[in-house]
């Protein structure tokens, strides 16, 4: 007999004694039923010793797939009574075969107490929760804990909705895909993705965009339709739309896949020629590549930033020659097909020479103290390496685009430039004039000196910045009157240079009242300033003078004029046989000065001829020529319309120049036919302070073709100092002192000299030449 046999016939024995006994105490004396106890209690005795009934393995919630064999474990310790298996509530027996139940069986050891219920080709009616029982002695039933059999259907297939071995899409157009799967328990998982063969290997994109609706009967088997938003991309275009069904019964997901063709609008990419830097100038040609599909007829168009370029409508755009109005310049190429458009575009970054704004000098006024930073706004490609100066020194003050002043005072007020070099081209300059706020600087004469009955002008010159708000005169301590139409006394206009003002006090017909201190107080928001000069009477030259002086000097003049005559004579005469001989050149010096009513030239020192020999600049508001028709000019050859450009500049700011025509030395027997001057500035430019007391004079030189020879010379420049000059006046070299002396409008003094002759093998650096006399020394007239 089994151990379940025996622990039933154990378990009916003890009920059997204990029923006896309790009969026999009932219908006899204790004696009788003395056998019966001895039993009863043996037998309790012995089912004690061997230990409680209880489960050791209980059954576990477990998943089969149908037509698999699935397991539910139960193991009982110390088994009293007999066990079975429960199927939602239904005892399917006590014996192991449950003969009832074919497909059902008890297994296990029943030493170790193993009651496994074990279920062969499972279907879907065994999906249900079971449950272990073991019956006890004297005891209610004892029951495992509940565990629910899942049987588990797989999906039968997967398939596209409505759609063939291949799709045909837009870019960014949404399709609405669908894949049905059928017959799966629980349901599937659908899952998209793009993969780049139709086995779904090499996934791509997975796609998260799906709806699932799911359909479940009353066996729990389900059927899902997934939908699928795609919106298609360019490079899906000859891949693969994937549907793949997972399903925990099936070892390989289900795939269902459809190749793509994806249409799309051009993409454009633009490109240069060349991997040389563009430098202004040199041609270009842009191409424009479309990667579009499809790929046949399509259309282009080139625009220059907002411009159409309706001359380009291929491929390619070819610039013949770069300006600089090219440098950052958008060249846009949109290409069209069936689908749409698309464009690229390309930036120009050209190199170019340094260049200055319109305006080549800014003027800042900042108050003392303050902070100040000046600007280098030179445009260059590429950045140019930018130094600052100050005008009157040759040192390097900053590097760099800007250039900051801490706390400015009268000592930073002046003209800066800042100097850009590119490699490869010529540098450019840029001034700044700064200004320090202050009160009016007055400056006048402290002596003028007139005559009774006639007309004195008294200057009054006031710097400084601001520009003053009002300029009053006073005589003696009692403002002057200039309102009164009968009055004497009048006020010039004012005349605006830089940071300069001149008013002007004119006295028509001096009278011997007028004689006295006159005050010239100028004001502006930060202060006043003011200065004296006094008016002196000045005797008349008498009569007896003036009358001997004027007989002196006609018959001086006139002694002068036949020396001249003499001498002209004995040139000519010499020039003629030297042309016809030695063909000897001399040299010609021309001196036009603009002499003040000091009588002092204005001067500075431009090595002008190209050697040793020093020349003083002609100052001269007026154009000065030679006459054609001199008799000591007429053995010279006609002039010609232009030999050599000489520009001249002045960098204070303050003066301004004219050309001069010379002769090369190449051209024998050449002629001087132009005469250098310089002006002032007009009175509406504001430029340098007139306080700067040195500057530069630049000189730039560029050949022209000669008349007559054709030949040329190589061009070349000369920086020199110059004495800086205030407009219309002179400076001393002394800071500050200013005597307005030198009005434009005096007259000139003109000197020709002719040097001493050349002999034959002696080299001649002069730039003009003249046939002369070999014994002939220099004159003047």
């Amino acid at each position: 007999l089994g151990s379940q046999h025996v622990r039933f016939l154990k378990y009916h024995l003890l009920l059997h004694t204990s029923s006896s006994a309790l009969s026999c105490l009932l219908d006899n004396a204790l004696m009788n039923c003395r056998f019966f106890i001895i039993i009863m209690v043996s037998l309790a005795i012995l089912a004690q010793a061997e230990g409680s009934q209880r489960f050791v393995e209980h059954p576990e919630e477990t998943k089969v797939i149908i037509g698999q064999t699935a397991v539910l474990r139960c193991r009982i310790e110390n088994q009293e009574g007999l066990v079975t298996w429960a199927k939602n509530g239904f005892i399917l027996g006590t014996a192991r075969p449950l003969p009832e139940f074919a497909r059902y069986s008890m297994i296990g050891s029943d030493e170790l107490g193993e009651y496994h219920l074990q279920i062969r080709n499972v279907t879907i009616q065994d999906d249900a929760t079971y449950q272990c029982q073991a019956t006890r002695l004297a005891a209610p039933t004892q029951v495992s804990l509940a565990a629910r059999l899942a049987v588990l259907v797989p999906p039968s297939n997967a398939k596209l909705e409505n759609i063939g071995s291949a799709i045909t899409v837009s870019e960014g157009d949404e399709r609405i895909v669908s894949c049905i799967s059928e017959g799966g328990k629980p349901k599937p998982s659908v899952h998209w993705f793009i993969a780049s063969n139709k086995n779904g290997m090499d996934v791509i994109r997975a796609l998260h965009y799906s709806e699932d609706i799911v359909m479940i009967n009353e066996q729990m088997i389900s059927t899902i339709r997934s939908q699928l938003k795609y919106v298609p991309k360019r490079t899906e275009d000859g891949h693969f739309l994937v549907c793949q069904v997972n399903h925990e019964a099936l070892t390989t997901p289900l795939l269902t896949a459809v190749a793509l063709t994806v249409l799309y609008a051009p993409k454009v990419t633009v490109s240069l020629n060349s991997t040389e830097p563009l430098t202004e100038g040199s041609s270009a040609v842009l191409f424009c590549q479309a990667d579009a599909k499809p790929d046949q007829n399509l259309k282009y168009l080139w625009r220059q930033n907002s411009n159409v370029l309706h001359a380009a409508n291929g491929p390619t755009l070819q610039i013949a020659e770069l300006q600089y109005q090219h440098h950052q310049s958008v060249f846009t190429c949109e290409v069209s097909n069936s689908i749409g458009t698309g464009e690229g575009s390309y930036i120009v970054s050209l190199l170019y020479s340094p260049r200055l704004p319109k305006k080549d000098s800014t003027v800042l006024s900042v108050d003392s103290g303050q902070n100040v930073t000046l600007h280098c706004n030179i445009d260059a490609n590429p950045p140019p390496m930018i130094k600052w100066f100050k005008i009157g020194s040759s040192e390097v003050i900053a590097e760099g685009m800007n250039f900051t002043i801490d706390k400015a005072t009268v000592q930073h007020q002046g003209t800066y430039m800042c100097e850009a070099r590119i490699s490869g081209y010529k540098p450019q300059k840029l001034t700044t004039v700064l200004y320090i706020n202050g009160p009016p600087r007055v400056s006048l004469n402290p002596f003028k000196e007139a005559v009774e009955g006639s007309t004195v002008e008294m200057v009054c010159v006031v710097s400084g910045y601001p520009l003053p708000d009002k300029i009053r005169w006073f005589k003696g301590k009692h403002p002057v009157d200039f309102d009164n139409h009968h009055n004497r006394f009048e006020k010039s206009k004012i005349l605006n240079k830089g940071d300069g003002v001149f008013n002007i006090l004119k006295i028509i017909n001096v009278h011997g009242t007028d004689f006295d201190d006159f005050n010239c107080t100028a004001y502006n928001k930060h202060g006043i300033g003011s200065a004296v000069i006094k008016l002196l009477p000045s005797d008349p030259m008498p009569l007896y003078v003036m009358i001997p002086g004027v007989i002196g000097g006609c018959v001086a003049i006139l002694v002068l004029a036949c020396a001249l005559f003499i001498v002209n004579r004995k040139y000519l005469c010499h020039s003629k046989l030297s042309r016809q001989g030695s063909g000897e050149n001399g040299d010609l010096t021309v001196k036009v000065e603009a002499l003040d009513a000091l009588g002092r030239p204005y001067q500075y020192q431009p090595d002008i001829c190209d050697s040793n020999d020093q020349a003083d600049a002609v100052f001269n508001k007026d154009y000065v020529s030679i006459p054609q028709d001199n008799p000591d000019f007429d053995s010279l050859p006609p002039p010609y319309s232009s030999y050599y450009q000489d520009n001249v500049a002045f960098s204070n700011g303050n003066l301004r120049g004219s050309a001069i025509t010379l002769t090369p030395r190449s051209n024998k027997g050449g002629n001087m036919v132009h005469m250098t001057y310089l002006g002032d500035r007009t009175p509406s430019s504001v430029h340098t302070s007139p306080d700067n007391l040195n500057g530069a004079y630049l000189r730039s030189i560029s050949p022209q073709l000669n008349a007559s020879s054709g030949s040329s010379l190589p061009p070349y420049s000369v920086e020199m100092g110059i004495n800086s000059l205030r407009p219309y006046g002179v400076y001393n070299m002394d800071a500050g002192s200013y005597f307005p002396n030198g009005i434009l409008s005096i007259p000139l003094e003109t000197v020709l000299e002719v040097s001493t002759p050349i002999t034959g093998d002696e080299h001649s650096d002069s730039t003009v030449n003249i046939l002369r006399c070999p014994s002939q020394n220099s004159t003047r007239v």
